[in-house]
């Protein structure tokens, strides 16, 4: 970045009326020249005002602005106006216009128009980026590359504050503080740690949430456990069951046959009884016939016995009475008719034994026919008593029984079996619920809160490494600051100082007992490797030297981005031998920093004689004159 042209209108001794003043800044040295209350100061005031905002010291209350009493007026306005070109290259235009009115007994300071405006390469417009003076004041640092403090105490710093590097501790420490943006960055460890504070809270209470969680999932598996095992034991039984209702069906099945081999044995014995009684009555029917023909026989052979034994009598009797038919003739006659009606009885009994003989050969028939069907039905019954025998009713019973308790003991077993399953379903059926109603999402919920917690786990880990590395870096840039301004700072000193007594100076840092982020300054000479502090142990020029090769020090460590810096009467109380030595030394720096293009010297002096040994060099064909008129 670079300044290019300055425009002051009604600031300090700058008239209000007349046509304003314009000083153009050149690289890398731009030398402005005048005396005492000339207006020279005015300058750096002005550019400072433009880039930071900041009054100069002592000018509350409008004094800043042209003096109304002086123009003759009772409203004064004032205006600066700074073209400057970015870290970016980019060319900007500051302007902040200001009123200061005369009133009775006081004046009224009142800021009017702020505006920062860039310029279209292309089209040569000027576009408006802001108007408001908080952004302006915050983005024209920002443009410039530069940190606002490095502005307000190293670039622009105002004669009256130039010896800050010698002032007292607290001050200082503030100073240095600002120059390496401390608070802005303690701010941020700060918020850090605030943030870090505010992470381990959410965190402990998301543990919490998760140990809830796990807990209610360690109770969700648990249910979901009791759920699986009371459906599988629902499973078993119900395949269980089926073997039974199986079993149940087979030993049916068995008791069917069995129940139909016992139908069947009946049936056999039933048959049994009928051939015994058939076979018994046969018997009985033989019997009778067999009976009756002996009956028979005995009678047919009693009677012919006695019917001969009455013949045997009778022939006996009639070959008596034939031997006395002889002697009775008369008699033979009655005995003949007698055997005649002896023979028709024996013709009749003949008769009836051949009816007898008739009915014996039937009744002998019928027996034979009877026992034929005996040996029939007894063969049948052989038969069917083996059928009966191979049947096994006895068995068959005992199998039954059997058959019966099991098919009992299978009922009961299945009568349980469904009861045990009907609890086990409602215990089953009210898992669910619970699992559905208290559990829901369990699961899910569980995952996302433990990717919550170290999601918030890793972001904590991570700022710790974050703060950490921070902290570091803070430590590191400080120190590798401190290294290299102090080597800037001793550079200028040997080559500058004329003196014997101060062989360098150094600023020193020590880390403030409550952080090893916070560090309290201080400026030492040293002599002979003694180190004593500097303030209150150096000649007024010595420490106008000292806060002056201090200030080109920070400028160098600094200024990468924005080259630019400003001394307003650099030779203030230096001897001039000093002054001689301090012209060559700002020589040197410019010889050494001419390739850097953005480098910009403003040297602003009322001594001559430091402007020509200054001007005898490469870099100064010309210089600004300052003068104020008499008016």
């Amino acid at each position: 970045s670079a300044i290019e042209k300055l425009l002051i209108r009604g600031v300090r001794s700058f008239s209000p009326e007349d046509q304003p003043s314009v000083v153009h800044f050149f690289t890398p040295l731009t030398l402005i020249c005048g005396h005492n209350g000339s207006g020279k100061t005015t300058i750096i005031e002005c550019l400072k005002y433009a880039t930071t905002g900041d009054m100069p010291p002592n000018s509350k209350g409008g004094a800043f602005v042209h003096d109304p009493k002086v123009a003759g007026e009772t409203e004064v306005k004032a205006q600066v106006k700074l073209q400057f070109r970015s870290a970016g290259g980019q060319e900007l235009l500051c302007v902040r216009s200001m009123q200061l009115t005369q009133k009775k007994g006081s004046a009224a300071f009142k800021t009017l128009e702020t505006l920062l405006q860039t310029f279209d390469k292309t089209t040569g417009e000027k576009v408006s980026l802001t108007t408001r003076c908080a952004d302006m004041d915050a983005e024209i640092p920002t443009y410039l590359g530069i940190n606002r403090a490095i502005l307000y105490n190293v670039i622009f710093c105002h004669q009256e504050e130039s010896s800050w590097p010698l002032s007292e501790p607290s001050l200082l420490k503030k100073k240095f503080d600002e120059i390496f943006e401390a608070t802005r960055y303690t701010k941020v460890l700060d918020n850090i740690k605030g943030l870090l504070k505010v992470q381990k809270q959410a965190i402990a209470l998301d543990k919490q949430e998760l140990a809830f969680l796990k807990e209610n999932k360690d109770k969700a598996a648990r249910v979901q456990n009791n759920y699986t095992s009371t459906s599988d034991k629902i499973q078993s039984f119900n395949a269980r069951l089926e073997e039974l209702d199986m079993d149940i069906k087979a030993v049916g099945r068995d008791l069917m046959l069995i129940v139909d081999r016992l139908n069947e044995c009946a049936e056999q014995e039933r048959k049994l009884a009928d051939l015994d009684s058939k076979r018994s009555n046969l018997e009985k029917q033989a019997q009778g016939i067999e009976e009756r023909m002996e009956q028979r026989d005995i009678q047919s052979r009693s009677d012919r016995v006695q019917a001969l034994r009455k013949k045997l009598h009778l022939l006996e009797e009639g070959k008596r009475d034939r031997e006395n038919a002889r002697r009775e003739i008369a008699s033979y006659r009655e005995s003949n008719t007698k055997l005649e009606k002896e023979l028709r009885v024996s013709l009749e009994k003949k008769k009836t034994d051949d009816q007898l003989a008739l009915h014996r050969i039937e009744d002998n028939m019928q027996f034979r026919y009877l026992e034929r069907e005996v040996k029939i039905i007894s063969r049948q019954h052989a038969e069917l008593t083996s059928e009966f025998r191979r049947l096994d009713q006895r068995s068959y019973n005992q199998q039954n029984d059997q058959l019966r308790k099991k098919q009992n003991k299978l009922m009961e077993e299945r009568a349980g079996l469904l009861g045990e399953t009907k609890q086990l379903e409602e215990r089953r059926n009210q898992l669910n619920r619970e699992l559905e109603k208290d559990y829901e999402n369990v699961e899910e919920k569980y995952r996302m809160q433990l990717i919550k917690v170290k999601t918030e786990q890793m972001a904590d880990a991570d700022l710790q490494k974050y703060a950490k590395a921070l902290d570091d870096a803070i430590m590191k840039y400080h120190s590798i600051k401190m290294e290299e301004i102090n080597r800037n700072i001793q550079e200028l000193w040997v080559n500058t100082y004329q003196g014997n007594d101060i062989d360098t100076i150094k600023i020193r840092s020590d880390s403030d007992s409550r952080g090893n982020r916070t560090y309290n300054y201080r400026v030492i000479m040293v002599k002979d490797d003694t180190e004593l502090d500097m303030r209150g142990r150096c000649s007024a020029g010595q420490k106008v030297l000292a806060s002056l090769i201090i200030r080109l020090a920070l400028a160098d460590s600094f200024g990468v981005n924005c080259g630019i810096l400003a001394l307003d009467e650099p030779t203030t109380n230096l001897d001039r031998a000093n002054i001689e030595s301090l012209a060559q030394s700002l020589v040197t720096i410019i010889q050494h920093r001419r390739q850097q293009a953005n480098f910009q010297l403003v040297v602003i002096t009322h001594d001559e004689e430091f402007l020509g040994h200054i001007g005898r060099s490469e870099f100064a064909d010309w210089y600004y004159r300052v003068e104020k008129d008499e008016r």
